[in-house]
Parts: structure tokens; sequence; C-alpha cells
């Protein structure tokens, strides 16, 4: 079974993010320090296209989320609105509870939509 497009992406993250770290450990910059100057070369230009990566594929999701969020702006505007009159009268409490546990279903279902689950 294919794995969804922002599971793939998440799984790239993760595996970019480990390279970016290897070049920071201890092994990493004993590496470093045995490599030819071409191969440090080399090195760099992959750190720098590894972290030019990292940060694509972060815009993507962060472009994700927004798009999701006004997907559905009217639905949490109206969500936002009515915890706020909820809020307002403290005798309304269980209305309050009621519409905030909606209101973060909603974002939650969002969230999971573009592969970043809440909870």
């Amino acid at each position: 079974m294919a794995l969804p497009p922002h599971k793939i992406r998440d799984k790239l993250l993760v595996e970019l993010r480990a390279v970016r770290r290897g070049y920071v450990t201890a092994e990493g910059a004993a590496a470093l320090d045995k490599m030819s100057k071409e191969e440090k070369a080399v090195a760099g230009k992959v750190l720098i296209d590894t972290a030019i990566a990292i940060r694509k594929l972060e815009t993507v999701q962060l472009e994700e989320i927004a798009d999701k969020l006004k997907e559905h702006e009217k639905d949490l505007s109206d969500a936002t609105k009515a915890l706020g009159e909820a809020v307002k009268d403290l005798k309304k409490f269980k209305k309050a509870i009621d519409t905030a546990a909606k209101t973060l279903a909603l974002l939650a279902r969002i969230a999971t939509l573009v592969g970043v689950p809440l909870g």
C-alpha cells in the first residue's frame, strides 16, 4: 500500500534532518577532517542542498496548513465567534466547553488532513 504524499514528505524530512545533524556530530566532523578539499566542497554543497530541501518541504507543509485553514475559514470564524459568545456568560459554561470541544475537533480534523496531527 502506497503512503499518502504527506507521510512520504514527513519521512523524507526526518531523514534529511538526520543527514543535516550528521554534519555536527563527532563522527561527522572526523569524517570531514579526513576528506580532501574537493570532497569537503561536495560535502558542503550537499549540506546546503539538504538545508534548502528541508526548507522547501517545510514551506509546503505550512502552505498546506494555510490552504486548509482558508478552506475552513467560515467554519473557524463561526466557531470562534460562538466560543467568544459562550465565554461571555459564565452561566453558559457547559455551552463554552461544548463549543470549545467542537472547535478543537475541527482544528484536529484540519491538522490531520495536512498530516500534522495535534494529539
